[in-house]
């Protein structure tokens, strides 16, 4: 409803592109971000006719722990993201793999282990490496990380009927494209459980033409870690700047449009399900469903299903 009624409005932002002495090129955005008229934007775009200065560089470094091994909506939130898989089909596949032997059982809610289980997932580990795996292990590899991140991974509380999706110790074998594609998220999961956290240089940047300043963010990825592991990052990168330093500024107005929420995937709808009620604008509906502890709408094992059975009967498309 909130799509079909959305009525899109117009905005303008003024943004420069700065090039250094060098020959290096970074974005800035104007501080105000957007403004509602053009006549608005042109009224600084005026003003922005001579060279830029860097008048503030704010670095700060920023780690990013491995993440969290995978229960089933985390997988099929994953597998949607990355290959556009519905839940209901990655269920399937993870399914077929379990009843081949080659992962735990699929219909968990925990991304935990046991913490006796360090022998066990240290014999998978080993087995993954001799078979197909071994180029994801490099000199940043090691069992001693797994230790120093061990209340990542390993938590009795945070296990209930069963344990995160692993792999077994028995090597996979005759896999399709797509299951290929499912065991993989389950192996990274564990091999990155031998690597230290990542670690970011963040960098804030603000650029002064003719007394507007343009905002810039950014940063350095400084130590890959565990992003080793067919790790991603859509942090844009900066060359090195300085306080003082004089860039030259080309800048422009863009126009815009306000957007509509956006449609839900596989990936958000799961998410939302999971969270559903948690954000009641009634207070007593709220504290009755903490207090009955429901969590969200199905359960870890049915929420496919539910999705599944809306799309069979025409109420999803």
């Amino acid at each position: 409803e909130e799509i079909r009624h959305f009525k899109p409005e117009d905005y303008f932002t003024v943004e420069g592109i700065f090039t250094t002495a060098d020959g290096k090129k970074y974005k800035g955005v104007h501080k105000a971000k957007r403004f509602s008229s053009r006549e608005e934007a042109e009224k600084v775009l005026a003003k922005c006719m001579s060279p830029g200065v860097v008048t503030k560089v704010e670095k700060s470094e920023l780690t990013k722990n491995p993440p969290s091994l995978y229960s089933l909506d985390s997988i099929q939130m994953d597998a949607n993201s990355l290959y556009g898989f519905t839940l209901d089909k990655t269920l399937n596949i993870i399914q077929k793999l379990y009843e081949s032997g080659f992962v735990t059982y699929p219909r968990t809610d925990s991304q935990f282990l046991p913490e006796n289980m360090d022998g066990q997932i240290l014999r998978v580990q080993s087995m993954l490496k001799a078979h197909g795996f071994a180029a994801l292990f490099n000199a940043d590899a090691d069992p001693s990380n797994m230790s120093r991140n061990r209340k990542l991974f390993f938590n009795d509380a945070k296990v209930g009927s069963h344990y995160a999706i692993i792999p077994t110790e028995q090597p996979a074998s005759g896999l399709s494209e797509d299951e290929e594609k499912i065991y993989g998220l389950i192996a990274d999961s564990v091999i990155r459980m031998q690597y230290p956290a990542a670690t970011f240089e963040k960098t804030k940047v603000i650029t002064n033409v003719s007394g507007e300043e343009f905002l810039t963010n950014g940063s350095v990825l400084a130590k890959p870690g565990w992003m080793f592991v067919h790790g991603t990052s859509k942090e844009e990168l900066l060359p090195d700047l300085r306080i003082n330093q004089e860039v030259s500024a080309k800048c422009g107005i863009l126009a815009k449009k306000t957007e509509p929420p956006k449609y839900f995937t596989d990936k958000t709808l799961l998410s939302a399900m999971i969270s559903a009620g948690k954000a009641l604008e009634d207070e007593e509906l709220r504290k009755l469903m903490l207090d009955q502890k429901i969590e969200g709408i199905g359960t870890t094992a049915t929420r496919a299903a539910i999705v599944k059975q809306l799309i069979g009967r025409k109420f999803l498309a």
